[in-house]
């Protein structure tokens, strides 16, 4: 394997960029942002349409069970974005709040993990990956459907970006997503 390093990228997961990660894991695509206020916002209509039909025609059967159902979902949808975050954060935090640095190469992504229960290091083919997703502040390199590394891409030059997608392109094909704006 090659060993010479393009880039070299330090990382400590913090709670903001575990709660980034998690939403975006949660609503995976370009616009997640945008499905959580387009669903508040069908939230909000349908409430309102069902308080006023409920004051102008009365309540009926229907109109109530509709109107718990969005807000259960309602309460669902904010627990997951507001509160879920926060707890799995703080039941990972041990795991995941730990330096971890990331050397990628041409053929691999090298990972050590230093931290105070253990340390570690690994080598991923990019091959190895289940899906990498790049957003205008990280990649989320997924070694599973519901684990990844998170490279913040702030510490990455342009130039070893753009080596880095091709890389991506040709050896995960449609497994590799761009979101950048």
């Amino acid at each position: 394997m090659n060993k010479e390093i393009l880039v070299e990228v330090t990382n400590t997961v913090t709670y903001d960029i575990y709660k980034e990660f998690f939403l975006f894991s949660s609503f995976r695509g370009k616009s997640y942002k945008r499905k959580i206020l387009i669903f508040y916002v069908i939230l909000f209509v349908g409430m309102s349409a069902s308080l006023y039909t409920g004051i102008i025609f009365g309540y009926d059967f229907i109109s109530i069970v509709l109107s718990i159902i969005l807000i259960i979902a309602g309460i669902l949808i904010s627990y997951l974005v507001i509160l879920a975050p926060k707890v799995y954060y703080k039941s990972a935090k041990s795991l995941v709040e730990n330096l971890t640095i990331y050397r990628f190469t041409s053929e691999y992504l090298d990972v050590e993990l230093k931290a105070e229960l253990t340390n570690g290091k690994s080598e991923i083919a990019y091959n190895s990956f289940y899906k990498i997703y790049e957003t205008d502040s990280y990649l989320y390199l997924y070694i599973s459907i519901s684990q990844a590394h998170i490279v913040p891409k702030k510490d990455i030059p342009i130039n070893v970006m753009e080596q880095l997608r091709t890389i991506f392109k040709s050896t995960l094909g449609k497994s590799y997503y761009n979101y950048c704006k």
